[in-house]
């Protein structure tokens, strides 16, 4: 059978068209798992999910109780560095208040090493599946860190992108302590 040359230069391109295009319909199909957004101003949505700590201990979002601070950070993150001892600060001073780190695109071995090394006092876990990054509607761009307060209600109160400072920081827990 001969094909005329321009067919055979042209058939190959449009299968790998065809192709690209039924994989990125692939790719960005909704979910089969619905994720409800936190959004500020309305009670966190329900997390009914197992987390994994960097210990290895399996805790849920749902039983964490009081006031929470729930800081997405990765090793590789030069401003989560500056973060961790305003953080440990902030759980030194208020006894009452939760934090919970979310490692973000990043190994745990890396994540694990990062944490020790800056004494960490409070849980962080891994979001294999990003369940937690997509409720809080964490993602890149904006990148991290991303910082978000909760009251006891469970009310979403404060969100902020980018690294945290002092008086940010104490701002954001006088509305949920």
């Amino acid at each position: 059978m001969n094909i005329p040359r321009a067919k055979r230069v042209w058939l190959p391109i449009a299968i790998a068209a065809a192709i690209a295009v039924v994989l990125t319909v692939w790719i960005a199909r909704p979910s089969s798992v619905s994720i409800e957004r936190a959004e500020v101003g309305q009670p966190i949505p329900s997390l009914d999910v197992d987390l994994k700590t960097l210990d290895g201990e399996t805790i849920r979002l749902d039983d964490v109780e009081g006031p929470l601070l729930i800081n997405f950070w990765a090793s590789w993150c030069r401003p989560c560095i500056r973060e961790f001892p305003l953080f440990a600060e902030a759980l030194a001073e208020h006894r009452d208040l939760s934090i919970l780190g979310v490692v973000y695109d990043d190994s745990a071995a890396s994540a694990r090493e990062f944490a020790r090394s800056l004494e960490a006092g409070w849980t962080s876990v891994e979001d294999p599946q990003d369940r937690l990054a997509r409720t809080f509607g964490v993602s890149t761009p904006p990148g991290i860190p991303q910082t978000f307060f909760i009251d006891r209600n469970r009310i979403l109160t404060g969100r902020i992108y980018g690294e945290m400072t002092q008086e940010r920081l104490r701002r954001e827990l006088d509305g949920v302590l």
